[in-house]
């Protein structure tokens, strides 16, 4: 719960030999002070209020000043009373509360800010959401906030110009590139949707219909068959870094896709001796029969306490989700490759676009991958087990034909 009490604050003495009375708020272990506009001796001050001094030698003046500092009391409790009443306080600051009450005493806003409403959106609503979709979120109100000198923001201070020079800092001053651009923007663009359909800003503030989304480029991240099996053929140091993430590359694509997050979790075959886990990211069972090379790689790199001995080289998921990323660039330059900026999620799409290219059905390529939606159910507990045996034999099948058209895994 937030905190106030009226002080003088005599830290610093002005020139006049007077100090200021301010308001104190305590919120989630943080202080501001807001200034009521009133200067006093501290012989005029008795701990409470203004009493009869030099710088207020009557009863009226005395008053006015007592008005003046309640008037801001009064509106600092409303506005925590209000911010209690809506259930935000637990997602807002200090600092937030005293951003609406200025806002509210110059008269420039009523509601909740952008800033406030974006907050109590990552904490109510967005922390169902994945993690590294949360991050994001997280990340792009980080940034905005920054910008913004680290103070509120209002939804009608959210106009068209606004974002064009936000734009401009991220590209000019950050260096991000367009496809990160479009994220903090798509991201910005979700929160103000979101305020609008549960009313608490007006749809004649929306900004985006006349402000340009960075423009991304189409990114083809599949590759050749012909590049997996340079890449597969590789002559490196056996059981060095390079070696190790070479193999982790083409197991990632022998084992459809797997993204290096599932991999370095990876906890083995199932009873049936099949692949059988569940994807991180959409939390969909994914069960099929490993093709004989990948359980060759899985052999190589079998740890003393691990089906796969990530884990016990790398502490952290996202220390081996870089290393990956790093080393692959080195191998990505190397001239028998050729892909200066190759990356873990290369190894998915082109399992998806060589399985594309071979006429595979989209259905069967998405039950693969693990993909849900309505019209290609992925492989997951909740389906029947015959349908779960159709699936498995598809995707066997398939795999067996994408990993057979790169003509180097016997």
């Amino acid at each position: 719960m937030a905190a106030t009490r009226i002080i003088l604050d005599n830290r610093f003495m002005k020139k006049n030999g007077r100090y200021p009375v301010k308001i104190r708020v305590s919120h989630k272990k943080k202080t501001v002070y807001l200034a009521t506009g009133v200067e006093v001796e501290e012989n005029g001050w008795d701990g409470r209020e203004v009493i009869l001094c030099d710088s207020y030698p009557t009863e009226r003046h005395v008053k006015k000043a007592n008005n003046k500092i309640n008037r801001l009391d009064l509106k600092i409790d409303d506005v925590i009373d209000d911010f209690e009443r809506k259930r935000l306080l637990p997602a807002i600051s200090a600092q937030d509360i005293k951003s609406k009450v200025e806002a509210e005493m110059s008269g420039k806003v009523a509601g909740i800010s952008y800033t406030e409403f974006f907050r109590a959106q990552l904490k109510e609503v967005y922390s169902g959401k994945a993690e590294s979709t949360k991050s994001l979120y997280e990340w792009s109100l980080e940034l905005l906030h920054k910008f913004n000198d680290e103070q509120n923001i209002f939804f009608e201070d959210m106009t068209p110009s606004y974002l064009v020079k936000f734009d401009n800092h991220l590209m000019n001053k950050l260096g991000l590139k367009p496809h990160s651009r479009s994220i903090v923007f798509r991201n910005l663009k979700s929160v103000f949707n979101d305020a609008m359909d549960d009313r608490v800003v007006s749809r004649d503030l929306y900004p985006f219909r006349k402000f340009a989304m960075p423009k991304v480029s189409a990114r083809k991240l599949g590759l050749t068959a012909s590049h997996i099996k340079a890449i597969a053929g590789l002559q490196l140091e056996e059981y060095s870094t390079l070696d190790l993430v070479r193999d982790a590359f083409i197991l990632s694509f022998l084992l459809i896709g797997m993204n290096p997050s599932d991999l370095y979790d990876y906890k083995g075959l199932n009873q049936a001796g099949q692949v059988d886990y569940i994807r991180r990211k959409t939390k969909t069972n994914i069960v099929f029969d490993p093709h004989p090379y990948a359980l060759k790689v899985i052999d190589k790199w079998e740890g003393k306490r691990s089906p796969l001995m990530y884990q016990e080289r790398y502490k952290l998921r996202s220390s081996f989700v870089g290393a990956l990323n790093t080393r692959l660039k080195q191998i990505g330059a190397m001239k028998e490759v050729n892909v200066p900026d190759l990356k873990m999620y290369h190894a998915r799409h082109t399992w998806a676009t060589v399985a594309a290219d071979l006429d595979i059905p989209d259905k069967t390529i998405a039950a693969a991958l693990g993909h849900q939606s309505a019209n290609s159910k992925a492989v997951t507990s909740s389906v029947t087990d015959l349908y779960i045996k159709f699936n498995i034999k598809k995707i066997a099948e398939a795999n067996e034909k994408v990993v057979k058209a790169c003509g180097c895994f016997n």
